[in-house]
């Protein structure tokens, strides 16, 4: 990546950034959290290994009802997970606004990456769920060998295999979401005051 960012000086923490990025998933999002280098008059000539990057939250539409200016170069060839797309990016004049610290970016991406994760698994367990419903349903109303498959013996072992691996899934999930806030509450709370 060579993305460069340039404060623009105002209160609002809102930088300018240049360069190119060669990986961003979900091109087709609203807003996308971009790791740069931040320039200014002192290090403009060092090299981009000086700091550690900041982290930018970086709208596809300005306040202003423009749109924020930055291109697709290409789209990624992928194997596997096709329907995500991913994408490089060219900045140029495009506007961010800085999320936590200065050089602190990894840290604030890292947060983001580990609350998907966590949404991730989320999504898995409430699937699983909804199959469970809807194979419920499908029993109780399809009829074979002229009775509802509902009473069928071997559909209710699979349905209560189902249930359990329903039932795991969702209770691993509020385990790892317990876990996420305790975690955050206590990292956030000893960093106050």
């Amino acid at each position: 990546n060579t993305q460069r960012a340039f404060c623009d000086n105002t209160k609002e923490k809102r930088y300018i950034l240049l360069g190119h990025k060669w990986f961003c998933s979900a091109p087709m999002s609203d807003g996308f959290l971009v790791l740069a280098q931040i320039y200014n008059d002192d290090n403009i000539n060092q090299s981009s290994s000086y700091s550690k990057p900041s982290c930018f939250f970086v709208p596809r539409w300005l306040p202003n009802g423009q749109r924020n200016p930055f291109y697709i170069q290409r789209l990624k060839d992928k194997v596997g997970n096709r329907s995500n797309a991913s994408c490089e990016l060219e900045f140029n004049n495009t506007q961010g606004w800085l999320l936590g610290k200065e050089h602190d970016g990894v840290k604030v991406i890292i947060d983001m990456i580990n609350g998907t994760r966590l949404d991730s698994a989320i999504s898995s367990a409430a699937l699983i769920r909804q199959a469970l419903v809807q194979a419920t349903w499908h029993t109780r109303h399809r009829k074979a060998f002229g009775r509802l498959l509902i009473n069928q013996p071997l559909m209710k072992q699979v349905l209560i295999d189902l249930l359990l691996e329903s039932e795991a899934a969702t209770t691993l999930v509020m385990y790892l979401a317990t876990l996420y806030d305790l975690t955050y509450n206590n990292m956030y709370s000893n960093n106050t005051g």
